[in-house]
């Protein structure tokens, strides 16, 4: 059904070396989170010392000691913290990829199941090359709609919270990968050029993201990933494949993931209360 890469001495399914990627970045967020969680419970007091006095000059020889105590702990959360955004990103990436790489391969088995098999041999290899260059021109949230309608019972809900998901994913993708110039001007007003259009664009301040974030955005993009692939089978009508290996997340990440993201939503509280 899908395309084959060489990895190593074997072949395997492409969309399925993405998803291995998918799961061993999702994997690596976990243990940041674990890790960040695990030296924050043990140092919260030290931790809330630190942040109420990063920004005082003047300090008594014993706060100056705890003062260290706290930044070496606070050194190593942040190390663990840079961890977990790259992680989270990284995850995030290789979630659109795999999906992005899933209907491509998807598009062409339908074609070839539902359109070609009652098309004689000399013209199947001009129809697949048309209509591989007609999905080659659209863009991945289209082909999904496409693939939906053209092969599937019912079209694909855009009102849905998945759909809504699924977007918010492409756009993530879409700025990592595909950046656009901006220039301030003298005025300080800050503007895009996109496809030779000159917009301006709305700077917003925002806080610093909380670890819990992170974790939590990794895990989203995963089951938006999982969810669509499942949605698209159901309405299409195909029989999933094997031992679902185009999932990313094993039945037991649910839980484990929805744990640790309250524990830090919670150990973030009570820090910020000042302990």
């Amino acid at each position: 059904m899908f395309g084959l890469l060489h990895t190593g001495d074997s072949y395997q399914s492409q969309t399925e070396h993405l998803v291995h990627c998918t799961q061993t970045y999702l994997k690596l967020c976990y243990s940041n989170a674990r890790d960040i969680f695990e030296l924050a419970k043990e140092n919260k007091e030290l931790i809330s010392f630190w942040a109420k006095n990063r920004e005082r000059s003047q300090e008594s020889k014993s706060n100056l000691e705890k003062q260290k105590n706290a930044e070496k702990v606070e050194d190593q959360i942040q190390e663990f913290y840079r961890e977990l955004v790259i992680h989270s990103c990284t995850t995030k990436l290789y979630a659109s990829f795999s999906l992005e790489s899933f209907i491509n391969s998807f598009a062409t088995f339908l074609t070839n199941r539902k359109i070609l098999v009652s098309v004689q041999d000399e013209a199947k290899e001009t129809i697949l090359h048309y209509i591989s260059r007609l999905y080659d021109k659209m863009s991945t949230l289209d082909k999904w709609e496409e693939v939906a309608a053209q092969f599937g019972s019912t079209r694909l809900n855009k009102q849905t919270i998945l759909w809504k998901k699924f977007c918010e994913l492409y756009r993530f993708r879409d700025s990592a990968v595909h950046d656009k110039p901006i220039f301030i001007r003298r005025t300080g007003d800050v503007v895009q050029i996109k496809r030779g259009v000159i917009r301006q664009v709305k700077v917003e301040s925002k806080e610093a993201s909380a670890v819990a974030c992170y974790i939590n955005d990794a895990y989203q993009a995963c089951k938006t990933h999982d969810d669509m692939i499942r949605k698209l089978y159901t309405i299409t009508g195909i029989k999933e494949e094997g031992n679902n290996q185009f999932y990313v997340l094993p039945n037991n990440y649910h839980r484990r993931i929805k744990s640790v993201v309250k524990k830090l939503e919670e150990l973030e509280q009570q820090i910020e209360a000042g302990y």
